[in-house]
């Protein structure tokens, strides 16, 4: 099944799709805020795409959809639960920011509602036609004009977050707050990194981790003694990855892009030591906090051995201004970092004074178990055939 990428606000999700068969008096809207009453339309297509989005995952792997629903998706929620909690926050992210936008006079630039045109022309017309789109948009309970709106949320929330903290704004971050910012809060370095764990993330036996330690210190007296790191990394790092004649052209790409990475580059880091935000968001994963503090202690060009639970690090600590892409590339995270905890005050604030309770019919009638696919039976269905 093809998929469309749509951002909102700050969440990028994969849109598969889903036709609603529930259709009740008394959900045609989804909140009420400081007492008017909001079109359902909106919220459709988030609890409709977060839902399809989950079954393809959950269906291609082999499970049963409606099982799942039931099962835990975390701790505390179902995955029910969580797709309905998650479509509310989508919902509501949208709502606030469509009427902030609104209430601060603001207009997107000629080249972003070029974008949202063409986004809609490009990818929507194009993958499911002219007609798809208007079932689609039948079954959603949206107009044309408002599903482009959905698609102006990200270009709105940019043009906010500008209009606070850009150039003239009342909160303005300037390019040296940034580059101040990145210097004392970013690191680059290399690393050597020896496994003290099996595939399984076993234990290895004593003897041979008692070898590793003794190669480590070994590594490390070579760099004392001169020998480049980039030398030592691909006779030593077990993180340098081999390629053989059995990977595919695409598996060959993606382990040459990282090895090249790896003694060129080395990681970029921040003091929670994320060196990528996408793999940090949806993974958890970071270099070890141990590693960072050690780090952070450290001069250019210095070497240190770091033991953690489950490995060795011979690491150098490299100059982050080599390359001025160093700085670049981490640019716009350091604004978000700059901006983030007061404009999610704002935020916080915007949403406690809307004055918004949900629509609770609304929300049961439109739950995942209500949901069937819609956009990869767009051309084929008619909505009339399932909502009355």
């Amino acid at each position: 099944m093809k998929k469309i990428k749509i951002i909102a606000v700050a969440l990028l999700c994969a849109l598969s799709v889903s036709l609603c068969t529930a259709c009740t008096s008394g959900t045609s809207y989804i909140i009420s805020a400081n007492g008017e009453k909001q079109k359902i339309g909106p919220y459709l297509f988030y609890i409709q795409w977060l839902r399809d989005y989950h079954e393809d995952i959950i269906t291609s792997s082999g499970y049963t959809w409606t099982t799942a629903l039931d099962g835990y998706y975390t701790e505390k929620q179902t995955l029910r639960d969580y797709l309905i909690s998650n479509a509310k926050s989508q919902y509501l992210s949208y709502f606030v920011v469509t009427q902030k936008f609104e209430e601060l006079g603001l207009t997107l630039s000629e080249k972003d509602q070029e974008t949202i045109r063409s986004t809609y022309e490009d990818q929507w017309i194009k993958e499911y036609g002219k007609d798809g789109m208007k079932r689609i948009l039948k079954t959603l309970k949206l107009t044309e004009e408002e599903f482009k709106q959905i698609l102006s949320v990200q270009s709105k929330s940019i043009a906010i977050i500008e209009h606070y903290y850009g150039a003239g704004g009342e909160l303005e971050i300037t390019e040296k707050d940034k580059e101040d910012y990145f210097n004392e809060s970013y690191l680059r370095f290399k690393y050597i990194l020896l496994s003290k764990t099996d595939d399984d993330n076993q234990n290895l036996p004593e003897e041979e981790i008692a070898h590793k330690k003794e190669l480590a210190a070994e590594i490390l007296q070579k760099l004392e003694n001169g020998e480049s790191i980039e030398t030592l990394i691909p006779e030593y790092s077990e993180d340098y990855a081999e390629i053989n004649d059995d990977m595919s052209e695409s598996e060959k790409e993606s382990a040459e892009k990282q090895n090249k990475q790896a003694i060129e580059d080395g990681l970029i880091i921040d003091k929670d030591g994320i060196f990528n935000q996408t793999l940090y968001t949806y993974y958890d994963i970071a270099v070890n906090n141990t590693i960072v503090s050690k780090l952070f202690d450290m001069q250019n060009g210095e070497n240190a051995l770091i033991e953690i639970d489950n490995s060795l690090w011979i690491v150098q600590k490299c100059d982050i201004h080599e390359k001025e892409e160093y700085y670049t590339n981490k640019a716009e995270e350091v604004y978000q970092e700059l901006y983030g905890d007061d404009f999610s005050k704002k935020y916080t604030s915007w949403l406690a004074n809307l004055n918004y309770t949900f629509n609770e019919k609304a929300v049961e009638a439109y739950k995942p178990d209500n949901l069937t696919p819609l956009f990869s039976t767009a051309t084929s269905e008619d909505p009339d055939d399932i909502n009355s």
